[in-house]
């Protein structure tokens, strides 16, 4: 195969089925989709899909057979061939540890098959000058959490889109890693009923964590109450300023919670430093829980509690969907209650 820098529709059928056998492990003998089947998921001719697939046997990468079909040849020569685009991913910040995992993740995934991870801010995508650039490139897929107007360029242009959301779009034809922050609201609520508390504060960004952590306590005889950061986020934010600074609004409330819920594992690890200066222990005076799982959250003393929100999954399976041109897929990110050491039962202190 040959490159002359601009793309070319045998090209992207190669492409397409090196990446394939790459991401599905395949090895010789293992059987591909048909030629039709591949024509029809890269929209192309069955003319292009037979003279790409011609090239690919005489170079040894497969074998075709009349009536039998296309079948790997050579696995560990596919991986001399790159692909030739390059991915966007649209995230919110850069330095929310979560996004940074989800990023790292899908970096790594595309690097093993030879392919470059551009990042850009979500916002920069509403400005006409940026969204022109992106416009003006070539991209093999485009993963995030992204405005309409980036969705329309990507079916346009019939580029694989996986798209990041909280709940589940029926009405739309995209790919969707579903991030579900109500469960995970739920979950904690849930370990925090089984632990007796009695007076709950929220603290951190308005989140739909929060909307279901509250909804859990309505009407019961557990005080729940929210207190939002009043500071934009920016593109850098100091998530653990941030918690620092929640603590002392929380320590001048009239009356004190036996247990905080910040909005995520960054703005939790910066309250604990904050109250262990103050001078309270941690579960003891207060028992502090976060969402994400970062990384260092179980190295932290005490190991932070926290719900892992699978974005690492949700990676990994993004790239599956950009190899495979995947076109209306859903993926429930898996969550998971890590209960450790900064969160204990209440206990009523002695007067």
């Amino acid at each position: 195969m040959q490159s002359n820098g601009k793309k070319t529709l045998k090209s992207k059928v190669q492409e397409y089925i090196c990446a394939l056998i790459r991401e599905n492990e395949m090895q010789e003998g293992d059987k591909l989709p048909p030629q039709r089947e591949i024509a029809r998921r890269l929209d192309v001719s069955q003319r292009v899909a037979e003279v790409a697939m011609r090239e690919l046997e005489n170079d040894n990468i497969i074998h075709r057979f009349v009536g039998r079909g296309s079948f790997v040849a050579n696995s560990e020569k596919v991986h001399a061939y790159k692909m030739l685009s390059k991915v966007l991913l649209v995230i919110p910040n850069y330095t929310n540890p979560i996004f940074s995992l989800f990023q790292e993740t899908l970096e790594r995934k595309f690097f093993e098959h030879g392919i470059l991870v551009e990042s850009i801010l979500t916002h920069f995508m509403h400005d006409d000058t940026m969204f022109k650039r992106i416009c003006e490139q070539e991209w093999g897929g485009i993963v995030g959490e992204m405005p309409e107007r980036v969705i329309n360029f990507a079916r346009s242009r019939k580029i694989p889109l996986v798209r990041l959301v909280s709940t589940l779009d029926r009405r739309r034809k995209y790919n969707q890693l579903i991030k579900d922050p109500r469960a995970a609201g739920f979950k904690m609520a849930d370990m925090l009923i089984n632990k007796a508390h009695q007076h709950i504060v929220c603290a951190g960004s308005a989140s739909e964590q929060f909307d279901a952590i509250e909804e859990k306590f309505k009407g019961s005889d557990v005080k729940c109450s929210t207190i939002i950061e009043d500071a934009p986020l920016g593109d850098f934010p100091d998530y653990q300023a941030i918690g620092r600074h929640l603590v002392d609004e929380i320590l001048a409330l009239p009356d004190q919670p036996t247990a905080i819920v910040f909005s995520n594992d960054a703005r939790a690890l910066g309250g604990m430093r904050a109250l262990r200066e103050a001078g309270f222990a941690i579960p003891e005076d207060f028992s502090i829980v976060g969402f994400d799982n970062i990384p260092g959250a179980d190295l932290f003393h005490p190991a932070l509690t926290t719900v892992e929100l699978g974005y690492v999954a949700g990676a990994e399976m993004a790239v599956k969907m950009i190899f495979q041109r995947k076109l209306d897929e859903t993926y429930m990110l898996p969550q998971k209650l890590i209960i450790r050491e900064s969160t204990r039962p209440h206990q009523i202190k002695a007067p």
